[in-house]
């Protein structure tokens, strides 16, 4: 502090706040304000007028000089600066000095300084109830540094559960996620929590309700922020109302536009979710049709949209309650991310391949054949018996029952116990809580839910 003046921040790093990088390295603007200090209480008698105000980046750890002692320019009032090629990592200090060029002496300006921050990769975390997090459960998951979120989209925090305090946020996948992101890349990681439970997808539309889209934008436009990916898991508020599931397509397609042109980034990766399970007994049949028309827009909405990625979650057998992730399914589900991130962005592992639902056709009047994409070995169905095959095959005279099926591969043949009339479709993994399941032996990913994908009268 300068004798009879106050220094006062007004852009740098917050303290704990992840600062995004590009192509690993992040510049850093600076600017100050030079007032009068009423109380004029400070001990250092310093002639202003003949010192220069200076700031530099040092590593919290060593003590190394990030960057050299930058002058910050000014007009006896505002200071300005930028800090340039700050590399990834951290922790870092943010350290103001004056510098008497008389007497050749640095004086550090003590209650001045930013601390704990970093440059990494920043997600943001969008959705309803389970991507805010809502597992319970008795594992245990440590707070680490180098992992933050900006806590109620208000201050920079290092992660830990919960993450917010403005929703019923318990357990949340993504610091698993975040955790294996930084240990494998070596690059911090920053979160922007933006989840709000029970939110249907006319409150992520502008053009909508769109309040938490607004409330997004604004805070990520607000403090600058550039973010790496959107996480996004959503779905079950949107699932009763016919007209609300079949439109999902098109309505998320129309978030991500607005996103990507909000953001300035067109390419800007989505990873999203299929929907997870709901655990009611006696649930109504149209329960059953409505779940599987939302799993079957979001498997599209991936396969139809660009840089729209997917996983299931309809392995994630523990759960919190009907409707919700425990937390140890959150830390699976948080770790399969992160797989698939670190493969689609970073390059790194062999990633998560999902199978998926490629072509169906007959080979002959009573005989068709699925195949699948994204097999690493063979599917398997858990020695699964005929009448619990999760297969459905249905033609314009209604179910058409399974006699008997062959696994071999990344193909299923199924014949049929009677001839089939009209048009056919195959469902898989049907209905909001699926009693049995077909995954990849080798990778234990289950195939995505798939719903009245249409087969074809020959290959």
């Amino acid at each position: 502090m300068i004798k009879g003046k106050i220094l006062n921040i007004l852009k740098a790093p917050e303290d704990w706040e992840i600062i995004q990088n590009t192509d690993g390295f992040a510049d850093i603007d600076i600017e100050i304000s030079i007032s009068d200090n009423i109380n004029d209480d400070t001990e250092n008698e310093i002639d202003f007028s003949q010192d220069s105000i200076y700031a530099r980046i040092v590593n919290e750890e060593s003590g190394e000089y990030i960057t050299p002692l930058i002058n910050l320019k000014g007009n006896g009032q505002i200071f300005k600066c930028s800090l340039c090629k700050v590399p990834c990592g951290g922790p870092y200090l943010l350290d103001f000095v004056l510098f008497d060029r008389q007497k050749n002496i640095e004086c550090p300006m003590v209650g001045n300084r930013r601390r704990h921050f970093y440059v990494g990769d920043i997600y943001i975390i969008a959705g309803q109830s389970n991507a805010a997090g809502m597992g319970k459960g008795f594992l245990t998951e440590e707070a680490e540094m180098g992992v933050h979120i900006l806590r109620n989209l208000k201050y920079w925090d290092i992660a830990s559960q919960p993450f917010n305090d403005f929703d019923y946020s318990k357990q949340s996948m993504f610091l698993a996620f975040a955790k294996k992101i930084k240990k494998q890349t070596g690059i911090p990681v920053g979160l922007i929590p933006s989840a709000m439970g029970g939110s249907p997808l006319s409150r992520w539309l502008k053009d909508e309700n769109g309040d938490l889209y607004k409330k997004m934008i604004d805070t990520l436009k607000s403090r600058g922020i550039k973010a790496k990916a959107l996480l996004w898991h959503q779905g079950c508020s949107d699932v009763w109302g016919i007209s609300g599931n079949l439109e999902y397509i098109g309505r998320f397609r129309k978030f991500t536009e607005d996103l990507r042109k909000d953001l300035e980034n067109q390419d800007l990766p989505i990873f999203t979710f299929q929907l997870n399970r709901q655990q009611i007994k006696d649930k109504a049949a149209e329960d059953d049709f409505a779940y599987d028309c939302l799993r079957e827009a979001q498997r599209r909405a991936a396969a139809e949209i660009k840089n729209v990625h997917i996983l299931p979650t309809i392995d994630a057998l523990n759960m919190s309650d009907f409707i919700h992730n425990s937390k140890s399914s959150n830390i699976m589900l948080g770790e399969r991310l992160a797989c698939q991130v670190l493969k689609e962005i970073y390059g790194v592992g062999g990633g998560i391949s999902v199978p998926q639902i490629l072509k169906a056709y007959f080979v002959s009047d009573n005989e068709l054949k699925l195949e699948f994409s994204n097999v690493c070995e063979f599917l398997y169905a858990f020695e699964s018996s005929i009448g619990d095959f999760p297969i459905k095959i249905e033609d314009e005279r209604g179910i058409l029952d399974i006699a008997d099926y062959k696994i071999a591969a990344d193909t299923i043949t199924l014949i049929t116990a009677r001839k089939p009339y009209g048009n056919v479709f195959v469902s898989g993994q049907s209905g909001s809580n699926p009693q049995n399941i077909i995954i990849d032996y080798g990778t234990q990913i289950p195939m995505l839910c798939f719903s009245r994908f249409k087969v074809g009268k020959g290959e």
